[in-house]
């Protein structure tokens, strides 16, 4: 998850000023590089994924996508953990049909 976004949404939700900040500073100023063998590659900062804990992960993953729901109309979500599985009704299967029919043109071109 985008911590801009993550950090954004818990503002939104009044997340306790404390908890806000130790989200915040864990996230601030992350960097990392591989290392294989003798080579070392250049360093990049981290903006993106939460600690691989059970439970931190997917608290912090639910009130990551809490607002989701409110960008899109006739929509239904299914949460697990830190799974989202998002059902749109409507005519989206027509829409990804002619979109499929048009890139196979463009393919076979």
């Amino acid at each position: 998850m985008w911590h801009p976004a993550l950090i954004s949404a818990l503002v939104k939700l009044d997340f306790p000023l404390p908890l806000l900040k130790w989200i915040y500073s864990w996230s601030k100023g992350r960097i990392m590089s591989m290392q294989v063998g003798a080579a070392i590659s250049r360093t990049i900062n981290i903006i993106v994924g939460v600690p691989q804990s059970p439970f931190l992960a997917a608290m912090l993953f639910q009130l990551h996508i809490h607002f989701l729901p409110s960008f899109f109309l006739n929509i239904v979500c299914h949460l697990f953990a830190d799974d989202l599985a998002i059902v749109i009704n409507g005519g989206l299967d027509k829409q990804a049909e002619a979109a499929m029919k048009i890139l196979e043109r463009y393919a076979g071109a």
